[in-house]
C-alpha cells in the first residue's frame, strides 16, 4: 500500500522533470554545434577559439546585430582587418554569429 502511494507521488514529478529537460534540448538543438573553419582560420587568433576574447574582444554574448556583425567584419574595425566573402562567406557569418550569440 505506501509503495502505491510513493508511486502515485513520484510518477508525475518524473513525467514533468522529463518533459522539461525534452524541451530544453530541442531548444538547444538548434544552435550551431561549434564555430566554423573561417571563424578559426581568421577570429580565434585575436578573439579566442571560442570567441572568450583574447588580444581582441569577446564576441561571446555579443549585442551587436547580424547586420552590425557582418559589416564589422566585412570593413574591419582599429587593428582589426576586414574580410570579404571570399574569405569568409555570409552563410559562415551567421552561423558563427548565431554561435556566438545564441540568437
Amino acid at each position: 500500500m505506501k509503495i502505491t502511494r510513493v508511486m502515485a507521488l513520484v510518477s508525475p514529478l518524473m513525467l514533468a522533470l522529463a518533459a522539461c529537460s525534452t524541451k530544453q534540448a530541442s531548444h538547444t538543438a538548434a544552435a550551431p554545434a561549434a564555430l566554423t573553419v573561417a571563424f578559426n582560420g581568421a577570429c580565434a587568433g585575436c578573439h579566442g577559439d571560442s570567441g572568450q576574447g583574447g588580444f581582441g574582444p569577446a564576441l561571446t554574448g555579443s549585442k551587436l546585430s547580424l547586420a552590425d556583425f557582418t559589416a564589422t567584419v566585412r570593413a574591419g574595425s582599429g587593428p582589426m582587418p576586414a574580410f570579404g566573402a571570399a574569405d569568409y562567406s555570409d552563410a559562415q557569418l551567421s552561423t558563427d554569429y548565431a554561435f556566438l550569440t545564441g540568437k
